[in-house]
């Protein structure tokens, strides 16, 4: 909405939830550990620390594998926002895709189980087509966060090389 803060949209990014609650001058400290334990597989670990407030805002551990033309992620996400109760929750993250993106046909989906309610709050998934010179991508992205936010999107997107995305 004109005016409003997106803060549900990032939701696949490392924090969307940074400014939810009151506005600040501060950002909290974020931090990323990747361990490459082999050539198809990696293992994260995420850390937000408030230094307004002194404390753990939220934190992540990941895998993923990768072969060839498939990925599969799994991750473990905990936020901790004492003041917005709704937003203080676990989840279990996964994500999957196969096929080369920017190079012929490939598709991918994740999505955000909501522990504390055993709810599905987030799901994404695109198929994509891409030439050497353009691509074109269909997306459906749904959000149901309880109050905050029950939606559901498709979207569109005509990629031409050089010159960017438009949809």
């Amino acid at each position: 909405k004109p005016g409003e803060q997106n803060l549900i949209e990032p939701f696949y990014s490392f924090s969307a939830f940074d400014f939810s609650y009151q506005p600040r001058r501060f950002s909290p400290l974020q931090g990323t550990l990747t361990l490459n334990l082999a050539r198809n597989f990696s293992a994260d670990v995420q850390a937000e620390y408030d230094t307004v407030h002194s404390n753990m805002r939220d934190w992540s551990v990941g895998a993923t594998f990768r072969q060839e033309d498939l990925f599969l992620s799994v991750a473990y996400l905990r936020l901790e926002t004492p003041e917005s109760p709704l937003m203080d929750t676990h989840y279990v993250m996964g994500s999957a895709g196969i096929g080369r993106p920017r190079q012929g046909w490939s598709a991918d989906f994740n999505t955000a189980l909501n522990l504390r309610r055993s709810h599905l709050d987030h799901f994404y998934c695109r198929l994509n087509y891409f030439t050497d010179c353009l691509g074109i991508s269909l997306e459906y992205i749904n959000f149901d966060i309880e109050t905050v936010r029950e939606e559901n999107q498709i979207r569109f997107a005509l990629y031409l090389k050089g010159l960017g995305e438009f949809g």
